[in-house]
């Protein structure tokens, strides 16, 4: 995982060239990795032992850091990218929502890791690191730092859905595999919206996060419909995303 973050950043920085033109939400999935290792972290350390927890912990925690900023850094970028030169190739549309799991996985990552760094502090007695209260502190900052990325990703769901609705209208867009890469920037900012439903035991939270799951269950359900079908007539097998590797036409007509 830190191999993938470091090098292929590294190859698009030093040797590959590329152009903002070009540009795609594909550039965050070598970074999304170490985004979803700190989440996973923070669920695995609850059934370790406590110096094993600890050290689990506080390494999410730097990879957390690893996977979030350089993340925003490419979510600027790409959203100067679309205003620039419009929404993505119509075969492409569906990659706009994919700054989404960023942003949901990492508000889930950091607010889990503060309920666990203050389980840990609480139930063991034992100091987290050298300062008082870290466990709380952790939690606090935890739960207003998921907050700051949740609100971005709302406006991210929005947004792209916005984008999509409006790009659909405008062409006749046919489904390809593509679209299945919806499914996991919704999911983990489910995840993030329970996650805050049952933290903050806040009926909001709760009730929006259910209207997302139906949400997202029914898309599921049309992708592997279409995907079936797709299969079944083997349209699926040429698809037109897999061979653009630059921009084509826009999915926004003037």
């Amino acid at each position: 995982m830190l191999f993938i973050i470091i090098v292929v950043p590294f190859y698009k920085l030093s040797i590959q060239e590329h152009s903002l033109e070009k540009m795609q939400g594909t550039w965050l999935l070598p970074i999304v990795p170490a985004i979803i290792m700190a989440a996973t972290g923070s669920i695995v350390s609850q059934v370790q032992e406590y110096e094993r927890a600890k050290f689990m912990v506080l390494l999410s925690y730097i990879i957390w850091g690893l996977g979030v900023l350089p993340s925003l850094c490419i979510i600027a970028f790409l959203y100067s990218k679309t205003a620039i030169y419009n929404l993505p190739p119509a075969e492409q549309l569906a990659s706009i929502i994919l700054p989404l799991g960023t942003l949901g996985q990492g508000s889930f990552a950091i607010v889990n890791l503060g309920i666990e760094a203050n389980r840990l502090f609480s139930e063991t007695g034992k100091e987290f690191v050298p300062v008082d209260m870290i466990g709380q502190i952790a939690l606090a900052g935890g739960t207003l730092v998921g907050l700051v990325f949740w609100g971005f990703g709302l406006f991210w769901v929005v947004l792209s859905a916005s984008c999509v609705i409006y790009g659909i209208k405008k062409n006749d867009i046919k489904f390809n595999i593509g679209w299945w890469g919806i499914t996991f920037p919704l999911g983990v900012f489910i995840s993030a919206t329970n996650n805050f439903g049952n933290l903050l035991e806040n009926d909001g939270f709760k009730a929006f996060g259910s209207f997302l799951t139906v949400c997202i269950f029914i898309f599921w359900l049309l992708c592997m419909v279409n995907t079936i079908k797709g299969v079944c007539t083997t349209k699926l097998f040429n698809d037109p995303c897999f061979a653009l590797p630059t921009v084509s036409k826009p999915a926004l007509k003037p």
